[in-house]
């Protein structure tokens, strides 16, 4: 139990619990169960953990007349969710409105590792997969660039066709990714994702038969699909940020932007090494419609990593529920889509302007 100095400021109690382990916690409990004299009201749930900020248990001491009341509340962890008071462990840092919780009705697992425990990664596993699946996304379009500009030329392609190509994974990225965003709302976190590695299978796999089509027109269709497949990034920084506590967000998210960048500049490596391993065409696999070489290697591993990564992902990923809406929402929430909801000049949204104009 703290005492109740600890309890002037909500950051101080935050403080405090940032450095307390879930065994220190636990450990509470079983003091309150010992302290109760009538029927407990202390849940027995082991994964019951204390935190200030609830009402459903108190103690008194002897001591209170000099030193004030020692109090200690307990909130219940049931799968994940815990129970109702968002507005009390949300405010943990800065004091500012629960949005989240008081429109979901519970608290993030995220939310209670801030507060309560020293955690910072909810999710390690989930985590990995999610940076495996921005380095693909990434090197989908880094392993292919060795080789693109050789492979318009060997169809007869121009520059205009290589440029066409370049900004078609681009074009298909930025169009999906709102969408993806929205997705993963409705749906949850693994299907978008295996969505996306489907779509990446599907385009890396059409892309290995570019040679065979000979048309440039179709190398632009597959770096579309490619880059509609790895449109997964603001889903990904969502997901990261759900799985980790406030105070190491930044930290995780900085991972996972240099987990991209580095599969967009290195991968390119990997295009360089497979065009020096096919370059004397002793190497080259011929047999039917299958053909192997500099140009569709990249796209048949792609293909095997994005299929893999599918089996990943409906191994070890853990889903996330996403709550909908079902509380009154704060006052800084309604300020905000009250001015998202805003009509512009253009007889669109303000948000949806914002969005138009990123992309």
């Amino acid at each position: 139990c703290l005492h109740a100095e600890t309890q002037r400021k909500r950051d101080t109690r935050a403080q405090f619990f940032t450095y307390f382990s879930k065994e220190a916690l636990q450990c509470v409990l079983s003091k309150l169960r010992k302290m109760n004299s009538g029927p407990s009201t202390v849940p027995d749930d082991t994964a019951a953990l204390a935190a200030l900020g609830g009402s459903s248990t108190s103690s008194t001491s002897s001591s209170d007349a000099e030193n004030g009341p020692e109090t200690c509340y307990v909130l219940s962890l049931e799968g994940g969710v815990i129970a109702k008071k968002a507005d009390d462990i949300d405010q943990h840092q800065d004091g500012t409105d629960a949005e989240n919780d008081e429109e979901s009705g519970t608290i993030a697992p995220s939310i209670v590792s801030s507060v309560m425990t020293k955690e910072e990664l909810h999710d390690a596993s989930g985590f990995s997969i999610v940076c495996w699946m921005v380095f693909l996304a990434d090197m989908s379009r880094g392993v292919v660039f060795p080789t693109l500009w050789p492979l318009i030329q060997s169809m007869g392609g121009t520059e205009i066709d290589l440029g066409y190509s370049v900004a078609a994974f681009s074009v298909g990225r930025a169009a999906c990714a709102p969408v993806f965003g929205r997705g993963s709302v409705k749906y949850g976190y693994t299907n978008i994702l295996l969505l996306s590695a489907a779509i990446l299978v599907i385009g890396s796999f059409l892309y290995a038969q570019a040679p065979l089509i000979g048309r440039p027109g179709f190398v632009v269709f597959t770096q579309t699909l490619l880059g509609v497949g790895s449109g997964t990034l603001g889903v990904s920084r969502a997901y990261t940020a759900e799985v980790t506590a406030q105070r190491a967000r930044t930290t995780y998210l900085a991972w996972l932007s240099a987990v991209q960048y580095f599969g967009f500049s290195v991968t390119p490596l990997l295009g360089s090494a497979m065009t020096v391993f096919f370059e004397d065409g002793n190497r080259v696999v011929g047999r039917g419609f299958f053909l192997l070489n500099e140009f569709t290697a990249p796209g048949y591993f792609l293909s095997i990593l994005s299929a893999l990564t599918i089996g990943l992902l409906g191994t070890y990923f853990k889903d996330r529920r996403r709550a909908k809406a079902g509380g009154p929402k704060s006052k800084k929430r309604a300020s905000v889509e009250q001015v998202a909801a805003t009509k512009t000049f253009l007889g669109i949204s303000t948000h949806t302007a914002c969005i138009l104009g990123c992309m």
